[in-house]
C-alpha cells in the first residue's frame, strides 16, 4: 500500500527532528512523515548523549552570528516545551595559541572574533587560569571565558521538539529504514523502506548524518564527507573540586606521529555521580578512524585515544586523575571546510539537505530547522545559509540529477 504524505523527512536525529519541529508549526496543516531507522536520537547518532556546548565563541564570526540567531529559537522552544533547555554556566577556551586552525578555530581568532562582535568576555594567562579553576595551565598558555555561553540538555531537547511537533500531527515510524529515494516521472518522490513501505511526498528532507551520500546515491548525488570516530565517555572527578570545574575545550598542537590530535573538551559534572562528560575533538588521519561509509565504521574504543584521554586529564586538570568511567565512540559527519551542507539539490527542489554536522550542528538545531523547512517550502531561509550550499568546492563531487 502507497501512502501519501506532503514531506518525509529521513532522519529522526536533532536536524531532522528540528525541521520536523518547524514544519508542524505552519499555519497550514502538512501531513509530516518522519522515518528513523533506529530510534530517535538513538545511541549510533551524533546526535546522542547528555549534553552539548553552546556558545558564540568562535574562530568565523558566521558561526558566532548563526548562533546569536539559533539562542531566540532555543528560548522559544523552552517556552513552547515548559521545561529549560539550556544551562548557563559559561565556557573556557584555552590553550597554546600557535595552533593555527583547526576544527574548532583557535584560541586568538576565537577572541578577536568575540572582540568585533562586542560579545562579553575575559581573557586570561596561565596564573589568572591557575588560580580561577583546578588547572595546570603551562606557562604560555592562554584563554577566552564566555560567561553567557554553557550546555544544552540534548536528549530533553530532542523529546520536546519530537512530543510538541507530534502534537501538531507529526507522525514518527521508528525502526523504519530508508531503501531508496528516487523522483517519479509526476514529480512526486517515491519513498521506500526496507520493511517493504513505499510513500509518495511532494517534497523530502535528507538528515541522516553519516548515511547521507547511501541516500543520495540513487538519486545521483554523492558529497565529499568523511566519517570519523571521535571518543568520548565521563571521568571520575574529585568530589570535593566537584563545583570548581568549568566547562572548556583545549587547544593543543597536533602530533601526527602519535595519533595525538591535541583537541579536548569537558563539562561540568551535572548528575548524582562525581563525574565529568570529556572527550577528544580529532580522529587520526588514517582508515580506522576516518571513513567513507559506516560499513567501514569502528565503534570499539581504540586503547591509545583512550590513553591520550586519560594522560591529558592527568597532567592539566587537578581532580580528574582518577581515569574514565566508560568511553563511546561516536560518528562525526565532518566536511573539508568546516562548514555544513544546508540546500537543495541542484536541479531537484523537492529533496532538501542536511549533512556535514562536523560535531558542532547541535546548538544550532532550531534555527538549522527552520531553514529546512523553509527551502522545503519554497521559501527563502530565514538565515543566510547560501556559505552551506551545496555547489561548493570543498563538498560537491558529482551530481547525476535530472531536472
Amino acid at each position: 500500500m502507497t501512502v501519501q504524505v506532503d514531506v518525509v523527512i529521513v532522519g529522526g536525529g536533532v536536524i531532522g527532528v528540528s525541521a520536523a519541529y518547524a514544519l508542524c508549526q505552519e499555519q497550514k496543516a502538512l501531513h509530516v512523515l518522519l522515518l528513523e531507522a533506529r530510534t530517535i536520537a538513538n545511541a549510533s547518532s551524533s546526535s546522542a548523549g547528555d549534553s552539548r556546548m553552546f556558545r558564540c565563541m568562535y574562530s568565523r564570526e558566521y558561526f558566532g552570528r548563526m548562533k546569536l540567531a539559533a539562542l531566540r529559537d532555543w528560548q522559544l522552544l523552552e517556552e513552547a516545551a515548559g521545561v529549560g533547555l539550556l544551562k548557563r554556566h559559561g565556557l573556557l577556551f584555552y590553550g597554546d595559541v600557535e595552533t593555527g586552525e583547526t576544527v574548532q578555530g583557535s584560541v586568538p581568532d576565537a577572541h578577536r572574533t568575540m572582540q568585533r562582535m562586542g560579545i562579553p568576555h575575559e581573557y586570561l594567562h596561565a596564573e589568572q587560569l591557575n588560580c580561577r579553576w583546578p588547572m595546570r595551565a603551562k606557562q604560555g598558555c592562554e584563554g577566552v571565558y564566555e560567561p553567557g555561553a554553557g550546555s544544552v540538555h540534548a536528549n530533553q531537547a530532542i523529546s520536546a521538539m519530537a512530543r510538541l511537533a507530534q502534537q501538531r500531527g507529526l507522525e514518527i515510524r521508528e525502526g523504519e529504514e530508508v531503501a531508496s529515494i528516487r523522483r517519479l516521472q509526476s514529480g512526486k518522490m517515491r519513498v521506500r523502506t526496507k520493511k517493504g513501505s513505499v510513500i509518495h511526498a511532494a517534497k523530502v528532507v535528507v538528515a541522516a548524518g553519516p548515511w547521507t551520500n547511501e541516500l543520495l546515491r540513487p538519486l545521483g548525488v554523492q558529497l565529499d564527507l568523511e566519517i570519523w570516530a571521535v571518543h568520548w565517555g565521563h571521568a571520575w572527578v574529585d568530589p570535593g573540586r566537584r563545583e570548581q570545574y568549568p566547562q572548556w575545550y583545549s587547544f593543543g598542537r597536533e602530533r601526527p606521529a602519535t595519533w595525538d590530535g591535541g583537541l579536548y573538551y569537558g563539562f561540568p559534572p551535572d548528575s548524582t555521580e562525581p563525574v565529568a562528560k570529556v572527550g577528544c575533538d580529532f580522529a587520526p588521519d588514517c582508515r580506522q578512524f576516518r571513513v567513507k561509509s559506516m560499513a567501514d565504521f569502528h565503534w570499539e574504543p581504540d586503547p591509545v585515544i583512550v590513553s591520550f584521554l586519560e594522560a591529558f586529564l592527568r597532567d592539566n586538570w587537578l581532580g580528574l586523575d582518577s581515569g574514565l568511567r566508560d568511553v563511546r565512540v561516536s560518528p562525526y559527519t565532518m566536511t573539508r571546510d568546516g562548514f555544513f551542507v544546508l540546500d537543495r539539490i541542484p536541479g531537484m527542489p523537492e529533496v532538501s539537505v542536511f549533512a556535514g554536522g562536523s560535531g558542532r550542528a547541535f546548538k544550532f538545531a532550531p534555527l538549522l530547522g527552520r531553514c529546512l523547512a523553509d527551502l522545503t517550502l519554497d521559501r527563502r531561509p530565514c538565515f543566510d545559509v547560501s556559505p552551506l550550499r551545496m555547489q561548493r568546492s570543498s563538498v560537491w563531487l558529482e551530481s547525476n540529477a535530472q531536472p
